[in-house]
């Protein structure tokens, strides 16, 4: 398995990925606020395609990074991660896990494991003090990954609906 920073001729690849593993379970408030989620438990048609506009923005981006795992050349995970500067402090640096996925056929022989590590080692060069994320309420098999790897839970958050 070899893991290598995104490349203008992975994009596809990855889009294909992250349509194949969004569910319902992913779902927080961020995807409701930018617009990849219609409702709660229900992504937008189009988020396939939004995920796969902002990949082309990620390439000239220097604060962030997205990994792909490769098997024998083929695209098989994925994680994006970046970088964040709290504004009242500059030098509290923390990193940003945001989407991770690893195709269905892949899963269970430790590449998410191996994307973590990659992103939290990619945090570490650029100054993270803290690694953070968000997962869906329901996306058990993100957090036993999550809680393996010595993320611990923050925060809940609460919605309803106007």
């Amino acid at each position: 398995m070899e893991i290598v920073p995104l490349k203008l001729s992975l994009i596809p690849d990855v889009a294909r990925i992250y349509a194949e593993v969004i569910n319902p379970t992913y779902i927080t408030e961020g995807e409701l606020h930018y617009g990849v989620a219609d409702d709660i438990g229900k992504f937008s048609d189009k988020a396939p395609q939004m995920f796969e506009e902002d990949l082309h923005h990620l390439l000239d981006d220097p604060g962030s990074v997205l990994f792909v795992a490769l098997d024998e050349g083929r695209a098989v995970g994925f994680i994006y991660a970046d970088m964040d500067q709290a504004d009242a402090e500059p030098s509290y640096s923390e990193c940003w896990l945001h989407d991770m996925g690893v195709t269905p056929l892949f899963q269970g022989r430790g590449i998410g494991k191996q994307l973590l590590d990659r992103a939290c080692q990619w945090g570490k060069e650029n100054g993270a003090r803290y690694f953070l994320l968000k997962s869906g309420f329901k996306n058990h098999t993100a957090h036993a990954l999550f809680e393996a790897e010595g993320f611990i839970p923050l925060a809940t958050t609460f919605i309803k609906k106007a």
